[in-house]
């Protein structure tokens, strides 16, 4: 009975907003050989809840983290049981990962190493350097285009609302002054540029 009611317990905390907030939050950040462990540990809290908690613990403890239900039918409950086994199994992998020191053996600790690295190397490919922006891309496509029309004197805001109803390209005259001057001073771009 003390293992039920202590279980109650931390799932009631668990289920609280913010808690559930927070561990989903970190969740969605795992790489995923974590997902996979979550999921494999999950499935072991379900057998563990089936055996220790009835219908009408769980009906408690729907009531009391989500007020909004009124009828609880027993396919909800079920799903609950899914939904308490993965929240516990979250919260266990969270726990194992801060309780680690860092020793090189340990799959979990590796596992948050890939996750920096990795978040590291998504950082350094959104910032090339180097990398042309799309939007110039787009414009040096249609260079021709535009230069014909600024010698003929249309103003940078007339080019600009002429890509956008005809090439459906939203630029602002002042980026698209920037770019203009730009390819001026460099020349026409490159075939391979393209």
């Amino acid at each position: 009975m003390m293992e039920k009611e202590k279980l109650k317990e931390r799932l009631s905390k668990l289920l609280s907003l913010k808690k559930r907030k927070e561990l989903l939050g970190r969740f969605c950040r795992y790489l995923p050989q974590e997902i996979g462990l979550v999921f494999l540990e999950s499935s072991k809290e379900f057998q563990e809840l089936r055996d220790l908690l009835t219908d009408d613990d769980v009906k408690e403890l729907i009531k009391s983290a989500f007020p909004q239900f009124e009828v609880i039918t027993p396919e909800q409950i079920k799903g609950f049981r899914v939904y308490l086994a993965f929240i516990l199994a979250l919260d266990g992998y969270e726990r194992r990962l801060k309780a680690l020191e860092y020793d090189g053996d340990d799959l979990p600790a590796r596992l948050e190493d890939e996750r920096v690295l990795q978040q590291v190397e998504e950082l350094k490919l959104k910032h090339r350097p180097g990398r042309k922006p799309k939007k110039k891309l787009k414009l040096e496509k249609y260079w021709g285009e535009i230069k014909k029309l600024r010698e003929r004197g249309l103003s940078y805001a007339g080019i600009a609302e002429f890509l956008r109803r005809r090439y459906r390209i939203k630029v602002s005259p002042r980026y698209l002054q920037m770019v203009y001057k730009e390819l001026e001073a460099g020349g026409a771009p490159a075939k391979s540029e393209r």
